[in-house]
């Protein structure tokens, strides 16, 4: 009896062990009733799913009986989340999806680290959705940045395209942060964007979230005035295989591959590449101007003399000038789910890119610099952890500005010393690139070859809890990050640094391998829901090893008026000096970080350097360390469809009040020391310079205000129209020359507080989107405004009141004039001032096949959008996209 009843229940239990159920149906559109194709549902917890085909019909088979939330969701229609009951044997469950969500209804994660609708964040939040990007037929996703309000976008040629906001732009702005899938997506150097760089495929964006305004209670520093927070696609919400391949004028190529599957009832994997390659608009920027010698057959300029009288017949071609675009990206992304609701995400994403880059002091060329991430992540509902590496390499990059000085000097040099007209181009280069080069001549003049290396690393975790009690919402977490910099002693004062040799012939200083710095951050945050009022308050406290503490806190309100919401925030932010402004050394020396502070040499009331007995350089005035810019901000807005799901309106209004302003990059004078140490002793090229030193230094008390407006009409379900427009200022004391004289010259003006930015830029976009055909219309508008950069100048002329013929007012010692040489760079002339047309038109062969074609700048004006860059000409593409729905597993 005992053995029979064992038996029984061994029989049972086996029977409901192998129990299985399959969950199928079919996916339509709730207007039309048609099927939708490539729709991807899956169960929540799991990565049990599948995709719809072109019947609209899927399938997940193998389902242990249970309670269960289907998730149906699908590009441009609202996601349903449905509780299921899956017994054993066949279910189904068959589902209507509503038309595409309208502005203002979608869901951000990027004001409170907390799911939410958009109109209910205490921030200003732009968004780009995968749908977006499907739908341009431009190369890059980057474009659609600059259809959003408040931002200050860019393009500085076919490969770079960035943006900044609300004001106080630069060649080289590291104020404003970049995170992909919660982690920092920046140089560990420089501390800029990755930009092109960037490792993520297009394809494998679900959306970017561009926040206006301080973030950095919660994301940390340099979220200062900007952050841009990109989210990749979940394998299992985006089944299927898309190929993407685009061309146009410029030689342009694109294509991007991406396929996500369900491996089995506890992993998915998505894997994803992409390839771009082009040609840069043909442009020759000049950056060596010989007043005094011009030897004829370099580029002519508009005008026949500057007010010296000499020729400007004076620019030369680039040096070593390579106009060739590639980019080639890609990653992989594991994801294993042990239990339900628990996550276990590994990826790798890579990069190799070579283009042009623009720079404060000319152009960079960069070489096949590559990016190397590997992340860990565990999420649950209430607990989140990850580690992740950030890796950065390149051995061949260079300043072209600084090459092509260093070939023209040589040249010259030849000509003093070998008369005629000296070495040929062809010596010359052998010369530059040979290693046996020990002459004097070239050891002064060659010296600084401009070359950067970089070998740098970056170690991020972060772990986070998350809870909600009643109505209360609670985030809190603790952060961690060591740089780890190395660039083999090209551009930072690390190990690598070729020394040099004072004038006995002693070699110089050696420092540790790697410049190590560690710092440690602690956040938190409760939000409140209190019916039509919400409160969010947040904290961030951050230990850094230079530059010590910051404690930077954010509150906002919200109230809920029915058709929209209004919504008031305080918040403190802070830009972090760079490892590059803290330990830069930078073309012989000439550029040295200012981590420790400077000593200049002491100057009598003529003017002139005071010696000592031995015929030494007086100690003087005393430069600070840099440290980090601090700023506050004040901000009321609205958001809400006045109409519902007919009009949109999102409008704010800011006021700004900074300090310690991080500056641009400025000459100190002659130093004798840095920090403790004599400074022949950290300047590779002393013996040319002689201790004249340029660096970053912390200056001024100002505010900055400003308002940006956006309105979205949905004129049909398949047509919409967007206007949006940005106003930004400036407000300083001129009588304040203690903190806002940035330059010395006893005068407080508009060159110690660079804006770089319009008053006013205004777009429109038609966007139409129908069951078979899609198309956008946009159009951009950017006052002109003149632009000020370290070594770079983009300017009209300045008035010329004492009717001598030459503007009185100079920059870097050189009247201000459009279409003359400034003192290092070509003045092209002011910035924006143009009205850029793009148009887009796409057709839905199939649900799987989409044909698309554009114009950028479709009347090819003269764009001038960045310094040390080409304007930007007529672009083309057309292209084709496939996407082909997954399985499942």
């Amino acid at each position: 009896m005992r053995l029979l009843l064992s038996l029984v229940l061994s029989v049972g239990l086996s029977a409901a062990a192998l129990a299985q159920g399959t969950l199928s149906g079919t996916v339509t559109d709730a207007a039309s009733g048609e099927p939708l194709a490539g729709v991807n549902v899956y169960l929540q917890g799991t990565t049990l799913g599948a995709a719809t085909d072109a019947d609209g019909m899927y399938s997940i088979p193998a389902l242990r009986p249970g309670n269960y939330i289907a998730v149906v969701a699908f590009v441009g229609y609202v996601t349903a989340e449905i509780p299921t009951v899956v017994s054993d044997g066949a279910n189904t469950l068959d589902v209507a999806l509503d038309e595409r969500l309208f502005e203002g209804e979608e869901v951000v994660v990027s004001g409170t680290l907390t799911p939410e609708k958009l109109t209910d964040t205490p921030a200003t939040i732009e968004v780009i959705s995968a749908e977006d990007i499907q739908y341009t037929p431009a190369y890059s996703p980057g474009e659609l940045i600059a259809r959003q309000k408040g931002v200050d976008y860019f393009r500085a040629g076919i490969a770079t395209t960035a943006f900044n906001v609300r004001g106080f732009n630069s060649n080289f702005n590291a104020k404003n942060l970049q995170v992909t899938d919660g982690r920092y997506s920046t140089l560990v150097a420089t501390g800029l964007p990755f930009g092109p760089l960037d490792p993520t495929a297009a394809e494998d964006i679900q959306r970017q979230e561009i926040v206006l305004g301080p973030n950095g209670a919660l994301f940390g520093p340099n979220a200062h005035n900007g952050l841009i927070n990109t989210i990749t696609k979940d394998p299992r919400r985006s089944l299927g295989t898309t190929l993407n391949i685009k061309g146009g004028n410029q030689s342009t190529f694109a294509a991007g591959l991406r396929h996500a599957q369900i491996l089995d009832a506890n992993t998915a994997v998505k894997v994803n590449v992409e390839y771009f390659r082009a040609e840069e608009f043909d442009f020759v920027d000049s950056v060596y101007i010989d007043r005094q010698a011009p030897r004829g057959g370099g580029v002519d300029f508009p005008g026949n003399a500057d007010e010296q009288g000499f020729s400007l017949r004076e620019g030369y071609p680039e040096y070593q000038l390579n106009r060739d675009v590639e980019f080639v990206k890609g990653g992989v992304g594991l994801y294993y789910t042990p239990a339900r609701d628990v996550d276990l995400i590994l990826s790798y994403n890579g990069s190799n890119s070579t283009y042009l880059s623009p720079t404060n002091v000319g152009r960079n060329q960069i070489i096949d610099w590559r990016i190397h991430v590997l992340q860990a992540q565990l999420v649950t509902p209430r607990f989140f952890a990850q580690f992740y590496s950030t890796f950065s390499a390149t051995e061949d990059t260079y300043a072209i500005d600084q090459r092509t000085k260093n070939f023209y000097i040589f040249q010259d040099a030849t000509v003093a010393t070998l008369g005629a007209q000296g070495l040929s181009p062809e010596q010359i280069d052998a010369v530059l690139q040979s290693e046996a080069t020990q002459t004097e001549l070239a050891r002064l003049s060659l010296g600084n070859e401009a070359l950067f290396v970089d070998k740098s690393r970056r170690l991020n975790a972060e772990a986070q809890y998350r809870d909600t009690f009643g109505a209360v919402n609670v985030v809190a977490g603790v952060q961690w990050q060591r740089d780890l910099a190395n660039s083999d002693g090209s551009y930072l004062l690390d190990a690598g640094s070729q020394p040099g040799f004072n004038a006995d012939g002693d070699q110089l200083f050696t420092l540790d391998e790697f410049i190590k710095i560690d710092q440690v951050g602690g956040y938190g945050q409760v939000s409140l829901d209190a019916g039509r009022l919400g409160i969010t308050g947040a904290f961030r406290y951050d230990y850094h090893e230079i530059y010590d503490t910051n404690f930077l806190p954010k509150i906002g309100l919200t109230f809920d008026a029915g058709i929209g919401t209004f919504r008031a925030t305080y918040g403190r932010g802070i830009a972090a000096p760079t490892i590059l402004n803290l330990y830069g050394k930078l073309f012989g020396g000439l550029i040295l970080g200012n981590s420790d502070g400077f000593t200049l040499a002491a100057l009598d009331e003529n003017g002139n350097f005071v010696v000592d007995g031995d015929g030494n350089l007086v100690d003087g005035a005393t430069v600070d360390p840099q440290t980090v810019e601090k700023q506050q901000t004040f901000e009321v807005g609205f958001k809400g469809q006045v109409v519902p799901r007919r009009l949109f309106v999102d409008v704010n209004g800011y006021y700004n009040i900074s300090e310690d302003f991080l500056s641009p990059l400025t000459v100190l004078g002659v130093a004798t020391r840095r920090g403790d140490t004599p400074i022949d002793e950290v300047q590779p090229l002393f013996g040319v310079y002689n201790g004249l030193v340029a660096s970053y230094i912390n200056f001024g008390e100002f505010q900055t205000y400003g308002a940006d407006l956006g309105l979205t009409l949905l004129l049909t379900n398949d047509l919409s129209a967007t206007v949006n427009y940005s106003f930004f200022d400036l407000l300083f004391d001129e009588d304040d020359l203690e903190n806002n004289d940035f330059n010395g010259d006893g005068v407080v003006n508009e060159f110690d507080h660079l804006v770089n930015a319009p008053n006013n830029k205004a777009s429109f976009a038609l966007n139409y989107n129908g069951p078979r055909f899609f198309g956008t219309v946009f159009a951009r508008w950017v006052e002109e405004y003149n632009y000020f950069s370290s070594f770079q100048i983009a300017s009209e002329t300045y008035a010329d009141d004492n009717g001598d013929g030459v503007p009185d007012t100079s920059y870097r010692g050189v009247a201000i004039r459009e279409g003359v040489p400034g003192a290092d760079s070509f003045n092209y002339g002011p910035l924006g001032g143009f009205v850029q047309l793009d148009l887009g038109v796409g057709f839905k062969v199939t649900s799987e096949v989409q044909l698309s074609a554009g114009v950028t700048n479709v009347f090819d004006e003269d764009v001038r959008e960045f310094t040390a860059a080409p304007p930007t000409g007529r672009l083309f593409s057309a292209g084709v996209r496939v996407n082909v729905p997954g399985t499942g597993r």
